[in-house]
């Protein structure tokens, strides 16, 4: 449950902290005290939208926090199911929910001090604490919002059911897309087996091996530059082996050789330098011979040369054709080669594809109709529990029925289409519940909403703002005592105009808001026993209160006291 709720420089409070007990905590007020503000704070709690308009005027940064009361087994549980860390959980039985705004737009969310992101801060948010206002009423008038609320009071099996019905949905419309791809007329299909083939004997026919365009390049830009090899090596050439007027470069090095081997007799020491003289000619002699090797193969062949270019021509039309290089056009060969087998094969696979839809088919519909039935037996409950709740809310003839439509066709949802109808007296027919007008008449069915499924989920805590929106006399004093009743096996927490629904109060908190050097401050004192009394005559008849009114409220305050002995027993 929650035990305490911080609030610093928000909207008009300024520094605020609410300790909550179990049981039923109202909050009362004068209009416009602040009470809403407490409810935007618990809706940052939740997730909410947090903006910079919030902070309070002359502050950066608005702070709300909230410390809730659960047990180990419960915090180890949401935590590793919702952020997958066990080791977030915090000291004993206590979890921190904290929420930044700054007027950058920066928004922080921590859970037990650590920084998490919003989306995990508000799945953890929504396991521990429930609001339910205006926009939770505007919700369930909404058609679309009822197979929702069905399903969450279904349990998790429907979860499960979903899970599988998404799994189905895959299979069949994976089947269904290659099928439609292989539904060709005998015309089509033999057109289409032509263009491939046309392209695939393309393909095979060049022979295309990888590698191949860069080496005839090389080949190409060889025979181009010719000439210029004849003459470049053409000239090394004469200068190893030497020209008509001067004598060659390995006869001077054969006329050093022997001087140094004339030499070396007469000094040992230069025989070495002989040796190194040798060994250049040598190499030089070799080299001289390679080249007159290359020179004499350096044969320009034009018929060689076409074949290299008409080659070169054929590559670059495939390439146009089937990709940006030889790798993409061997590969896209092979694509079509598989397309022509499985169009050769399609008829086998038609009906091997047909079986599969079929099955999936059949095992969507029965899963769907599994998901129906337990729908159906839920809304059985919901139908007769629901109109027992609104019976105890002073609505002793409302009828609460679901109904069932089927969809055309399969979604993740399964096909059954939920809308909720009403009656609130009898010889009424029954409407869609979208159409009812009655604020009051939507305020209990609200709480009866969340009497039943309260008994469905484990929400430690649920807070009420204003559910006695349209409802009077006789009727809040049931909305009163049902929300005591729920506040024995949830803490709830409730903001409240009437009278009858705040006599029920385990806690009582009053809203004020005062003027404070120039400023509008908000402020929140909880009740002792006299002090509710001057609060609940002050709900009665303002802020002039006679002694009549004050023992109207003691009266008041006393039934509820009876009543709340009773349900202790």
């Amino acid at each position: 449950m929650l035990t305490e709720l911080y609030i610093k420089d928000f909207a008009l409070i300024n520094e605020m902290k609410l300790s909550f007990d179990k049981g039923l905590n109202i909050m009362t007020g004068e209009t416009g005290a602040g009470k809403s503000i407490v409810i935007e704070a618990v809706k940052l709690i939740l997730g909410g939208r947090a903006a910079s308009e919030l902070i309070r005027s002359g502050k950066d940064r608005a702070v709300v926090e909230a410390v809730f009361q659960v047990s180990p087994s419960f915090q180890g549980k949401l935590l590793q199911e919702v952020t997958g860390d066990k080791e977030m959980a915090g000291e004993e039985d206590l979890l921190f929910l904290g929420r930044e705004l700054s007027s950058t737009g920066k928004n922080t969310c921590r859970l037990n001090g650590r920084m998490i992101p919003l989306n995990l801060f508000r799945e953890v948010g929504q396991f521990i604490i429930e609001l339910h206002g205006q926009g939770q009423q505007q919700l369930l008038s909404k058609s679309s919002y009822h197979l929702e609320l069905l399903d969450n009071l279904a349990g998790r099996e429907v979860q499960r059911y979903k899970g599988e019905i998404k799994k189905l949905l895959r299979e069949k419309e994976k089947a269904s897309k290659e099928l439609n791809s292989l539904y060709l007329n005998n015309e089509e299909k033999e057109r289409k087996l032509d263009f491939l083939r046309h392209q695939s004997g393309e393909i095979k026919k060049a022979n295309l091996s990888p590698g191949e365009e860069e080496s005839l390049r090389e080949e190409k830009e060889k025979m181009d530059n010719l000439d210029k090899l004849k003459s470049r090596l053409g000239f090394a050439y004469e200068e190893l082996y030497g020209g008509s007027n001067t004598p060659s470069l390995i006869e001077r090095l054969g006329v050093i050789k022997k001087e140094l081997e004339y030499l070396s007799r007469l000094e040992a020491s230069l025989t070495s330098r002989g040796q190194v003289v040798e060994e250049a000619l040598n190499l030089l002699t070799e080299t001289g011979l390679e080249i007159k090797e290359y020179l004499d193969n350096l044969i320009y062949d034009p018929e060689r040369m076409a074949e290299i270019q008409s080659r070169l021509e054929l590559l670059n039309d495939l390439k146009r054709k089937y990709g940006s290089n030889l790798e993409d056009i061997i590969n896209y060969g092979e694509e079509v080669e598989g397309e022509i087998d499985r169009l050769l094969k399609s008829e086998e696979r038609v009906k091997k594809l047909t079986k599969e839809t079929e099955e999936a088919e059949r095992e969507l519909t029965r899963v769907c109709e599994e998901l129906s039935q337990l729908r159906k037996e839920t809304a059985g409950y919901l139908e007769n529990s629901i109109s027992k709740v609104l019976n105890q809310l002073e609505m002793p003839h409302a009828v609460f029925k679901v109904s069932f439509e089927r969809e055309e066709s399969f979604t993740e949802e399964g096909f059954d289409r939920v809308e909720f109808f009403f009656s609130a007296n009898p010889g009424e027919p029954l409407k869609p519940l979208s159409r009812i007008a009655s604020g009051g008449e939507m305020s209990r069915i609200m709480l009866a909403f969340r009497t039943v499924s309260a008994q469905a989920d484990e929400i430690p805590s649920i807070v009420f703002d204003e559910v006695d929106a349209g409802i009077g006399g006789s009727a809040l004093q049931a909305v009163g005592e049902k929300l005591s009743t729920l506040s024995r096996s949830r803490q709830v927490i409730c903001v409240t105009h009437s009278p009858q629904i705040a006599s029920m109060a385990d806690s009582h908190y009053l809203i004020n808001k005062e003027i404070q050097g120039g400023r509008t401050l908000t402020s929140v004192h909880r009740l002792e026993e006299k002090e509710r009394s001057k609060e609940i005559a002050r709900m009665i008849d303002g802020f002039q209160t006679s002694s009549l009114t004050l023992k109207h409220a003691e009266e008041i305050l006393k039934k509820a006291s009876v009543f709340k002995g009773n349900l202790e027993k």
